[in-house]
């Protein structure tokens, strides 16, 4: 009997001993979980949303803005796209490249979020070129300078404005609105501008 008792002790040693090291290893094998990426600088937070409009990242796109600008686009400008119908629907939903049917089941922020990647995706307005400069970090708010085309001109470039928020720098664009005197309106497409005409 202790001649087995032995044995099987043994045997558990001997079977925890190559256990842990194929457990460590496969440990190292799995896959680590993306470290999620943060702005630690306005200018970070800027080239993140270049980034994320580029590869149409919706959710990173919405993180990278301020509360408050996430507020004013979803609870007014996508809610005044929500409230279209008719012909303007038609138009909105055509402008952001979905159907009248996938319009009618997004949601105010899905619209905000289209609305953004579709305007920044027009050739007038190509994110992808502006670069933002000269900026100045006052606490947990900030401002610079927005080339809007790229081209180095600060003659011709927009205030841009950051916030700091839960340790990340973010895009301010209801203080962008507000600096501008520019109260939310729903977004004026093509078709809006040649019916003005």
């Amino acid at each position: 009997m202790r001649v087995l008792a032995r044995w099987t002790a043994a045997a558990a040693v001997a079977a925890l001993a190559l256990a842990v090291p194929a457990a460590l290893s496969a440990d190292e094998e799995k896959p680590k979980p993306e470290e999620k990426e943060t702005a630690k600088t306005p200018e970070e937070a800027w080239t993140q949303f270049q980034k994320a409009i580029g590869k149409g990242d919706k959710e990173r796109l919405w993180a990278l803005l301020g509360k408050e600008s996430r507020k004013v686009l979803e609870d007014e400008i996508g809610a005044m796209m929500k409230a279209a119908d008719g012909e303007h629907k038609a138009e909105i939903a055509k402008e952001l490249g979905v159907s009248e049917e996938e319009f009618d089941k997004m949601s105010e922020k899905d619209l905000a979020v289209a609305m953004l990647l579709s305007m920044a995706k027009k050739e007038d307005n190509d994110i992808q070129k502006m670069k933002v400069s000269d900026v100045k970090v006052d606490g947990d708010k900030a401002s610079g300078l927005r080339d809007e085309q790229g081209d180095g001109n600060k003659d011709e470039a927009k205030k841009a404005f950051f916030i700091k928020e839960d340790g990340e720098w973010k895009l301010d664009l209801k203080r962008e609105m507000s600096e501008e005197g520019h109260d939310p309106e729903p977004p004026v497409f093509e078709e809006d501008e040649e019916e003005k005409d």
